[in-house]
């Protein structure tokens, strides 16, 4: 009912007991004694539990059903990673000779050497949220089972960060 704060459970100071004891008085009735309003409290927190897992497993597995594209994109960004890296190499070994000729292009080319940078250093952050969440996306079973609200909690928020982090990423749409 109203009476049952869960959001609580994600608070980085959540204590248990407190929790516990705050519900369990807003649950009593003088009418009914503590073992019934522990019984009801134990079956809503299972019924939630349940309910977390099934949303947790359609939401990794939707996760998982673009990963392995998306590892081939990140496997093919990688890839013209290191192309730029060896052109941008390239064109600081002659930046030297470009600067001899005109001051204006060696500004063009240090404005696209930095862009070049900038993509890089974009690409590089994709690629690592990509691996945060397929290691994430991984784990997340055995989080479950630990039945620890604490570790389920840090799990989905670590988890929401990295698909927050995708979203404009097509590949995980």
């Amino acid at each position: 009912g109203h009476w049952m704060d869960f959001s609580s459970f994600a608070d980085d100071n959540f204590d248990l007991k407190e929790w516990a004891n705050r519900t369990l008085d807003h649950a009593r009735t003088p009418e009914a004694s503590l073992e019934v309003a522990v019984s009801t409290l134990v079956l809503r927190l299972q019924f939630l539990s349940a309910d977390m897992n099934a949303n947790l497993r359609e939401t990794s597995a939707r996760a998982l059903t673009t990963l392995p594209r998306s590892v081939r994109r990140v496997d093919k960004v990688r890839k013209d990673a290191q192309h730029l890296q060896t052109q941008m190499d390239m064109w600081s070994k002659n930046l030297d000779a470009i600067e001899s000729t005109a001051g204006s292009a060696s500004l063009e080319l240090l404005s696209t050497l930095d862009n070049i940078k900038s993509a890089m250093e974009a690409s590089s952050n994709i690629l690592a949220e990509a691996q945060r969440l397929k290691q994430l996306s991984d784990a997340v079973d055995a989080v479950f089972n630990t039945k620890d609200f604490q570790k389920i909690s840090a799990q989905l928020r670590s988890m929401q960060h990295s698909v927050n982090v995708l979203k404009g990423i097509p590949q995980f749409q």
